[in-house]
């Protein structure tokens, strides 16, 4: 459907939570397919992930994402939650 974003969030419930992200597609962030990242996140930070759309105006869809809690500066894999939708 045009004027559509298919999209994922990850929320941290503790401090020092590390979280890495492989993306299905591309990203309004300018993250590409299949390159992993990370990010660090405190308890009750959000980090949003919103796929492109293409020229049509249709969203890419970011089903396959691999979203993991990785080990973080404390030496913990902390619990995080994703949601997404379109």
């Amino acid at each position: 459907m045009a004027g559509c974003y298919s999209w994922f969030y990850v929320v941290a419930s503790e401090d020092n939570t590390r979280v890495r992200i492989t993306t299905w597609g591309p990203t309004v962030g300018g993250r590409v397919k299949n390159v992993p990242f990370e990010v660090n996140l405190n308890k009750g930070q959000i980090y949003n992930v919103m796929g492109v759309t293409n020229n049509a105006g249709r969203g890419t869809d970011m089903s396959g994402s691999k979203i993991v809690s990785i080990v973080g500066a404390d030496g913990k894999c902390h619990p995080i939650s994703v949601f997404s939708g379109s």
